[in-house]
């Protein structure tokens, strides 16, 4: 695992620029983007990456937790497959489907139950705790997803192409951490300290040297980890 700030990018050379003539310059919030490859080089979709204040000098934004996020129930499956949200968030899980779902969690940071279901017969859910949720269907088997609460506003899911972008981070030092469901616990590497400068554009790059689990819904998901 590496990290690496590239070249400074424009906003940044204008700053600089700015500071030689002696014009006064404010401070603008700064930009992290993470890109997640495997260790044979490929881009990995789907991991969350999150940024916690090393310091506690960074002060997060106020967060609006008025309006809950959506995990919405579609195709006999749960969408979006992974959801990152701040501690405090309200979720909600409506059932788009024809058929009833029966939703729980098991999880220690957050259990809960929205019995046998069709539409939006359950209110939101509260998540009050930090961590990893693992939800399920008790009439499908075969649903399953992931809630990551995490204690940061400063968070991301990586795209197709392996890359979370994280934006207004203010200057300061941060520890960068992910979760992918495709990992063992054991397996997900440690936290990565960064420095973040204001008008920056940070680059972190993190390869996973442990092999993945198949991807959520893959012909060969139902593989046991002893296959690996």
């Amino acid at each position: 695992m590496d990290a690496s700030n590239q070249s400074l990018r424009p906003c940044a050379c204008l700053a600089a620029l700015a500071a030689c003539a002696g014009l006064s310059v404010e401070a603008q919030p700064a930009s992290l983007t993470t890109v997640i490859s495997d260790r044979n080089g490929h881009a990995v979709e789907e991991v969350v990456v999150y940024a916690i204040a090393a310091d506690g000098g960074a002060s997060a934004p106020v967060t609006d937790f008025s309006e809950p996020l959506v995990m919405n129930q579609q195709s006999e499956q749960f969408r979006p497959h992974i959801l990152v949200a701040q501690t405090g968030t309200t979720i909600s899980f409506p059932n788009g489907d024809t058929v009833a779902h029966h939703v729980y969690s098991f999880s220690e940071p957050k259990r809960f139950e929205l019995p046998l279901y069709q539409g939006t017969a359950h209110p939101p859910v509260t998540f009050d705790r930090p961590g990893v949720i693992d939800v399920g269907c008790n009439i499908h088997d075969h649903m399953e997803a992931h809630i990551v609460v995490v204690d940061t506003s400063y968070f991301a899911t990586t795209g197709a192409d392996g890359r979370a972008e994280i934006s207004n981070l203010p200057s300061g030092n941060y520890t960068v951490q992910i979760y992918s469901p495709r990992l063992r616990a054991a397996d997900h590497p440690a936290p990565q300290g960064i420095a973040i400068a204001d008008n920056n554009e940070a680059l972190l790059q993190i390869q996973l040297e442990a092999r993945l689990r198949p991807p959520h819904f893959s012909e060969t998901e139902s593989l046991n980890w002893s296959r690996y």
